[in-house]
This record gives C-alpha cells, structure tokens and sequence, in this order.
C-alpha cells in the first residue's frame, strides 16, 4: 500500500514539475524579444506600418517597422544595395525629411490588411482611405530662398534625393506627399545635388501660406518625373509653382503628369504650372503633361515658364493653360531670356487675364532666340484687355513659326491680334492656319508688327469671320517695322491686306503681289474662301485649288504637315496639307 502511496506521490510531483517547467517557457518565449520571433525579411524587401514597431519590429512583413527613415537605416546597416521599402496606408508625419539611399525604392499603397493588396496608379486610387499612403514633413525647417547673389535655394521638404549618386533605378511611387504647411521655402519632394531618381504615381501637394513653394522641386540636379499628380496648392507670395527647376546637372524628363500652379496672392511672384529658371545644362524635356497654371491675385500667371534657360522641349502636351490672373497677364507657355527651346504639337491655351491685361498663348521676351513654334494648337484665351496668340518681343531673334492652328482669343477692351512682335525681333511664319479673334471694344488683325522687326510670311491662311468695324487688317507693319517676304498666303475677310508705314495700304491681292520694295518681295497671294472640315481647321477637298495647291515648296526647311503628313508639290497653303482627289 505505502509503495503504491510513494509512487502515487512521486508522479504527482513529475506532473506538477512538468507543468512548472511548461509554464516557465511559456513565460521565457514571452518575454524574449521579438526579433528572436518575427521573420526576417525576404528578398530584399522591407515593409512599413503605422501600428509597427522600429524598436522591436524587423521589417518582416509579420513584424514591420512604424517609421521609414528607420526602415532605410536598417537596411544600410545590413548592407543591402538593391531593395525596396514598402509601406501600408497611412500617415506618415515626418519631423526630419526622408532621405532616399540609391538602390533602395520607397512604394506606398498598400493595405494594412494585407501586402498583396495595393492600389496607387491613379490620383483617386491614392485617396482611397485603404490604400492612402500619407508623408507630411512637420519639422522645424523653414527652408531658405533667394534668386539675387549669393543665390541661395533650400527648400524644406518630406521626402529628398539629395545624394549625386541616386540613378533612375531609384523610384519612389505610391504616395501622397505634402509639404510644410508654412515656411520661407518648401517642397514635398526635392531633389537635389545632381540626384536623378524617377518620382512616378504619387500625389505631391505644396504648402498652404509659405512664401515660396514647390509640388517639385529640382535644384542643380536631374530625375524623371512621370504619372504623378501635382499641385503647388498654396497661397503663396513669391513662387508658387507645381514643378520648379533651378540649374541643372544633365537630362530632365517631365512625362504625362497632371500640373497645376497653386494659388500665388502675392505682387510681381510668379505662378506657374512648370517653372524653369536658369536651366543650361542636359535637355529638358516636357512631354505629355496635362498642365494648368492656377490662379494668381496680383502677378503673371503661366502654363509653362523658362527664364535664362536652354535646350527645352515641350512636345505633345495634352493642354497647356495658363490659368486664372486676375490683376496681371496670362500666358499658357512664357520664354524670357532663353535659347534652342522647341514647342511641339501641343495643345496651347493662354487662359483669362481679368480687369484690363493681356492674355498670350505663347510669349516670347527679352533675347531669346533660336525658339521652334511647330505643329500646335495655339488659342489666346480671353483678355480683359488684349490677346495675342503669339507676341514676339525684347529683340527675340530666330523665331520659326510652322504648321501651327492659332486663334486670336477674345479681347474684351483692347487689341486682338493673333501674332505680335516689336523690338528688333526676327521671325518666320510659314504654313500656319491663322484664325482672327474678336475685340469687344478695341481693334483685330491677324499679324501686327513696330519698331524695326522683320519676318517672312510664307504659305499661311489667314481668316476672319468677324465684325468688320473693328477690323484693321491682315498683316498691319508700323514704325519701321517690315516683312521681308509676303508670299502665297491666302487671305479671307479682310478689308485691308498689308498696311505698311512708310508705303501705304493694300487692299487686294494685285496690288500686294506687284509690291517691289520688300526682299525677297510680295508674290502668289489670293483671296479666296477655304472650306475647313472641322473645328481643327483641316482643308474640305471642296477648297480652291488655289489654296489646297497654292503654296510654295518649303522642304528644304521642314517635309510634314500639323499631322505629320508628308507635303508633296504642290504644296497647300496653311497648316495642313490637302492633296487633291485623284
């Protein structure tokens, strides 16, 4: 009995000594820590979340990290050299900017729910709440601007590229990135120092009230920024621009992106969708954008504006506005000081100029030269006071001026004319489609020019369906101003063909062809109706022959139409070809 008594006992305390020893490792893995239990991350990859942990987290997907900075540290210190970063939804407030590392990208979009769901190539995808990835700087920076000597230019921002050697494998996609609410100087995104990331589908914000703010901001440096939404957003008071670029280092590309310029409340600023400010270095190309300029209280407003700047391309843009001012003067692209930019089968609108300014599709200043206008739809937009499809001023020389569709736009009280130049300014208009605009209480023309500018005018239509009491005529030279040629163009409307300063006014085709003092001279013009077969203004096979084969061989400078068809001899006046049905 005892023995069966002891044995009874000693199983007992086996039992209780099991349950002990289960307990206490139970209590050991609890407290052990977690690295010693999550995953470690795989291939590379690291993820972030709101409700991780950067103190006992990994950045497993099982065990991320809360923060990003954290997630990069942690990845340079294990010595990964190709990776990325992703991170759920969520905001993500930011007392010190991010700071990419070549090699490692930062994707946003993912849900919290789980890793394989992510939403982020388009704006409303972005916004969705589950998939929302929010960056906002909060810190203490202001940033610091300056455009007179010493030049300085240091925005506070979310997210930087800020180290020469970041390459266009280096991305960050996904995001909703805002700026400081307030500051001197902010951006969401800078890059700088000759970086050259690709930024693409993210959603980047300016500040609210800073003094000068950017969506972008590029400063000495390169990048490729594609498929992102862009808005300066804020009252600002000096720049407010929805990309701004300052200097270069080489090649930037700026594709198919949505822009607008924010809001500028401040006196002589500049509001701009894209702002290009002493850019000499690489090409700049600006591609495929939709492109707005915002609305500016009391300065200019534009789509596009490069000052001091080179080697430009603005190719295919879907539309350039210039936006809302409403004191000053709105031009959908402005070119000041610049050299060898080309603007190329865009679609171009000078936006509203409110009280009494001007409203410009194009805006060509202050030297520029070398500057390639071809294959657009140029319309002035509407001016409180004048428009001008085209105005060519401050001694530009070289302007080509090609196979373009431009509108004079609506001038409310003062002059409308569908391309202007002044100074000692120096153009070729050659093939383009020439639409009047109206004036509701000044004058119109089509072509006006002063002081002593001189240019060819070769192969156009020009139109006018308007109000002849506030016609003064087709192409109006005043001062000393003069075309060196007035050849084959064909003019519909008008009362008055060339009026000339020195020589008198013409009002029909005989007289203007048999004009002698002009070099190379005045030949092959005619008065005729063109019958156009949509509102793009392309030729009806019903137009004269007159006008569809009236026009002179000009290959030795360009082969194509607007549409890229190729002119065959002979040649169609205005900017489409129209060969005859054979």
């Amino acid at each position: 009995m005892w023995k069966r008594s002891l044995f009874g006992l000693i199983g007992m305390i086996l039992l209780l000594s099991s349950c002990s020893n289960t307990n206490k490792n139970s209590n050991s893995n609890n407290n052990n820590n977690p690295a010693d239990t999550c995953s470690a991350p795989t291939d590379s990859i690291y993820y972030v979340k709101t409700s991780g942990s950067d103190s006992t987290g990994t950045g497993s997907s099982d065990c991320p990290y809360s923060t990003i900075k954290t997630t990069i540290d942690a990845m340079v210190s294990a010595g990964v050299t190709t990776g990325e970063v992703h991170v759920a939804a969520g905001i993500y407030e930011v007392t010190d900017p991010i700071e990419m590392v070549e090699g490692i990208s930062l994707k946003g979009g993912f849900s919290n729910s789980d890793w394989r769901d992510r939403e982020y190539l388009t704006a409303a995808e972005r916004s969705d709440t589950t998939y929302q990835t929010i960056v906002k700087y909060i810190g203490t920076n202001d940033g610091e601007l300056s455009l007179t000597s010493p030049v300085v230019m240091a925005p506070a921002y979310a997210i930087g590229a800020t180290a020469s050697n970041i390459t266009n494998s280096t991305v960050v996609e996904g995001f909703t990135v805002n700026a400081k609410d307030s500051g001197t100087f902010t951006a969401s995104i800078a890059i700088t120092n000759g970086a050259d990331p690709t930024i693409q589908y993210n959603t980047m914000n300016g500040s609210a009230t800073a003094t000068a703010t950017l969506g972008v901001g590029i400063i000495n440096a390169k990048g490729y920024i594609t498929n992102n939404q862009i808005d300066a957003t804020g009252s600002s008071t000096f720049i407010c621009a929805g990309v701004g670029v300052f200097g270069t280092s080489g090649d930037i590309r700026i594709e198919s992106n949505t822009i607008d310029g924010g809001t500028l409340s401040g006196d002589n600023g500049i509001d701009s969708g894209i702002f290009l400010y002493m850019v000499t270095s690489g090409t700049a190309i600006i591609e495929s954008n939709t492109i707005d300029g915002g609305t500016a209280t009391l300065s200019s407003i534009y789509g596009i504006l490069a000052i001091q700047s080179s080697n430009i391309q603005i190719t295919s843009n879907n539309i350039i506005n210039a936006g809302t001012s409403i004191t000053n003067d709105a031009s959908g692209i402005g070119i000041s000081g610049a050299s060898n930019v080309q603007i190329t089968s865009n679609d171009i609108n000078g936006g509203h100029a409110l009280s009494t300014n001007a409203a410009r599709g194009i805006d060509v200043e202050n030297g520029s030269s070398n500057i390639q206008i071809s294959s657009n739809y140029i319309d002035a937009g509407e001016g409180g006071g004048r428009t001008r499809g085209i105005s060519i001023g401050g001694d530009s020389t070289d302007v080509d001026i090609t196979n373009n569709v431009i509108i004079g736009g609506h001038a409310v009280t003062g002059e409308s004319s569908v391309m202007r130049a002044d100074g000692s300014s120096t153009f070729s208009l050659l093939n383009n489609t020439i639409i009047c605009g109206i004036s509701d209480g000044g004058f119109t023309n089509a072509i006006s020019t002063s002081d002593t500018v001189s240019g060819r005018i070769e192969n156009n239509i020009l139109y006018f369906a308007g109000d002849h009491s506030l016609l003064i005529g087709a192409i109006i030279a005043a001062d000393s101003s003069r075309p060196s040629s007035i050849k084959n163009n064909d003019f519909y409307g008008f009362n008055i063909l060339y009026s000339d300063a020195t020589e008198g006014t013409y009002t029909d085709v005989s007289t203007l062809n048999s004009i002698v003092y002009l070099t190379p001279g005045a030949s092959g013009n005619v008065s005729d109706t063109p019958i156009f077969a949509d509102v793009d203004y392309r030729l009806e096979a019903t137009t004269p022959t007159s006008i569809k084969e009236g026009g002179i061989d000009l290959s030795a400078e360009f082969t194509v139409d607007k549409d890229g068809v190729t002119r065959t001899a002979p040649w169609s006046m205005g900017a489409y070809e129209k060969d005859p049905v054979i």
